[in-house]
């Protein structure tokens, strides 16, 4: 018989390094993650301290029997539009292949020598890219700074507007990416990752307005947020991460000391 899940909680990547061999012990059915938060581990392995680190969150997860949701951030975002593209094929190398090399290495030498496959290769180096994607994220931003007149009123009234016009930005590009007129990608798009679509446009509009450089890993962050079902929090220990959030709305982020009281596991 299958176990009914009553999701309340997603994890992020840092939260799962966080949590350690407590994700052995915490209830399963209304705790998840997400195939992001793996890849974004993996591709934090640099040398033999870092894999480590990230072996043991990667095996602890998978030891845990938390639900990880297997769909990758750019098909949750077309998925919201009411069409689907094929799984890149490097997702399934790292979910087949790459990943069990990575929890069942015994150390690091172990690990670079078996994904010396070029196939294996090939793909590690395509999701690496993947996960760098916060460089150009940051650079467009870097290019595009100006002052945007009440930008605090804007941001603290009524999101219905904002949602619109970011969902119009996203139409934009996916009729551009793929040739489907942008009227029918909007009227098609079924409000799944709002909190996505306003955390994005916020962050953006808010580096903009302040003439900040974006840290590397924000563009990285924010994926996170298209796998947040509706009545779900975000659990996430990067404070920056979580007062993006929270300045969108309030209370949707909290840290795992929070989460862990949450579920009576403090």
């Amino acid at each position: 018989m299958k176990t009914k899940l009553n999701l309340q909680y997603y994890l992020d990547s840092c939260t799962v390094q966080a949590l350690g061999k407590r994700l052995l012990t915490i209830p399963t059915t209304n705790v998840y993650s997400s195939i992001w938060a793996q890849v974004e581990l993996l591709c934090a392995i640099k040398d033999e301290k870092t894999f480590n680190q990230k072996r043991a969150a990667l095996k602890n997860l998978a030891d845990s029997g938390i639900f990880v949701v297997q769909t990758i951030p750019c098909l949750k975002l077309w998925q919201a539009f009411g069409f689907t593209e094929i799984e890149p094929r490097d997702y399934k190398i790292f979910r087949e292949h790459i990943l069990p090399i990575v929890i069942y290495a015994n150390d690091y030498t172990e690990f670079c020598d078996k994904i010396k496959s070029p196939i294996i290769d090939k793909a590690l180096k395509s999701l690496q890219e993947a996960d760098n994607s916060s460089s150009s994220f940051g650079n467009y931003i870097l290019r595009n700074q100006y002052a945007i007149i009440d930008f605090d009123s804007k941001w603290h009234g009524n999101h219905h507007t904002l949602l619109l016009e970011s969902v119009n930005y996203h139409a934009e590009r996916l009729e551009n990416r793929f040739g489907i007129p942008q009227s029918i990608l909007i009227k098609e798009y079924d409000n799944s990752i709002d909190a996505f679509m306003l955390v994005h446009y916020y962050y953006v509009e808010q580096k903009k307005h302040m003439h900040e450089t974006p840290a590397r890993n924000d563009f990285n962050d924010i994926l996170h947020l298209l796998y947040l079902k509706r009545g779900c929090k975000l659990v996430t220990d990067d404070k920056d991460f979580q007062d993006y959030v929270n300045e969108v709305f309030p209370g949707l982020a909290i840290g795992t000391i929070d989460f862990l009281k949450g579920i009576d596991c403090l």
